[in-house]
């Protein structure tokens, strides 16, 4: 008898630690995002175990969700991602994180249909002809606001259809109306990607730029560089701008006080304007078309996850038209992402964020940015000073970049 019962507490021990090992089994994925509810909604940890509870059953396994803080939440995912125990998915993966390999490339893990139906597949992360980052929160384009107060007291009822057309409009409002400045842009901006973002890009791109080489280098000294800084210096040329320009920090501002008749800047800024009818398109036709930079955040799965399948789900599910449509409407209001989602953001701007996708980009990352856009900007300002021709200004910009910053 007691032989009997040590035999049968031995077989229950042993299926306890084996229905253990089973538990053990089942995987556990890590998701990093950064707090984005900020109002009366639903918090952003219950939002997003609410919304993966049905991928996690369907495949047996455990996501948890950690919701962390904005400040310095970049480099804690950085340096978490490079050690051993950091997330499986990653809100917002930069350059830097591609460059040295702590992404997975996502190419393979999508279907053709799946990636179609991505509004801005192609404005994430690439690197070698590869997808490291699914687009997920995009928007605040920079688009050319008009006040239109202040075009029809100049006489002026249609927004300007191409570069020529928009210096007419700007040397017809200072004629007459000499109290009100046409147009400025912040070449005075805290930073070199702060000006450039709004001041050079956009027209680069509408200039029929591309602003990385088949290297993954940026090149700006080429046909389009330079009909933009001509294009760029015109402004001076015509009396539109004055030398005050290389310090002007606050366009926007004046715009927003209805004293600037157009201004560069995002969408969002829309909720600032003051008491007066605006107008707004992607940009004037310039000698490549139109075209502007959009902002854009994405999901990436860690290159050191041990189950990359599922993590591809989850960036999958997180980025679905039903998870969208809730998080644009009950924790943050931005345009939809996908074909077969909802757009829940402003009414003037659906057309543009949904139809005109193909027109907006985002600003890649690559090796130095920083000091090249610095660089730039600080050439330009000489420009717009006199001290430099535009040649001189692409020429000087990528020697310097390439003796010194790139590697």
């Amino acid at each position: 008898m007691k032989r009997t019962l040590a035999l049968l507490l031995a077989c229950m021990m042993l299926f306890s630690c084996l229905s253990v090992a089973v538990a053990d089994d089942k995987p556990t994925l890590t998701v990093w995002i950064p707090v984005y509810q900020f109002g009366d909604g639903p918090d952003d940890l219950t939002f997003w175990n609410e919304h993966l509870a049905d991928f996690a059953a369907e495949n047996n396994c455990e996501i948890i969700v950690e919701i962390k803080p904005w400040t310095d939440y970049y480099t804690a995912a950085y340096t978490a991602l490079a050690g051993t125990d950091g997330p499986d998915v990653v809100y917002g993966p930069t350059y830097d994180f591609m460059a040295n390999g702590l992404l997975l490339a996502l190419d393979d893990y999508f279907t053709a249909e799946e990636i179609d139906n991505y509004l801005y597949w192609n404005t994430g992360l690439q690197m070698g002809g590869k997808q490291y980052c699914v687009p997920m929160m995009v928007g605040n384009a920079r688009v050319m606001f008009y006040n239109m107060d202040i075009l029809k007291a100049a006489g002026i009822n249609e927004l300007p259809a191409t570069w020529d057309d928009f210096i007419d409009m700007c040397k017809t409002i200072k004629a007459a109306l000499p109290d009100v400045k046409p147009f400025l842009q912040n070449w005075g901006a805290s930073t070199g990607t702060a000006a450039l973002m709004t001041c050079f890009w956009p027209m680069y791109e509408q200039a029929g730029g591309k602003i990385l080489d088949e290297n993954g280098y940026p090149n700006v000294n080429n046909e389009a560089g330079l009909k933009t800084l001509e294009y760029i210096k015109r402004f001076m040329d015509e009396g539109i701008f004055d030398e005050s320009i290389v310090a002007e920090g606050d366009a926007v501002g004046l715009f927003e006080q209805g004293q600037l008749a157009a201004v560069v800047n995002g969408t969002g800024k829309y909720k600032s304007f003051g008491d007066y009818e605006w107008a707004f398109h992607i940009s004037p036709l310039g000698p490549g078309g139109m075209a502007t930079q959009v902002a854009s955040e994405g999901m990436g799965v860690s290159a050191k996850t041990k189950y990359p399948e599922l993590a591809v789900g989850i960036v999958k599910a997180m980025t679905s038209a039903k998870s969208m449509d809730d998080f644009h409407t009950q924790v943050y209001a931005m345009p939809k992402i996908t074909k077969d989602s909802t757009f829940k953001d402003v009414e003037a701007f659906e057309d543009m964020y949904t139809n005109q996708a193909d027109l907006l980009s985002v600003f890649p990352g690559f090796e130095g940015a920083g000091s090249f856009e610095e660089t730039l900007r600080g050439n330009i300002q000489l420009m717009l000073m006199g001290d430099l021709t535009p040649q001189q200004v692409l020429d000087e910009t990528m020697n310097y970049y390439n003796e010194q910053i790139r590697q």
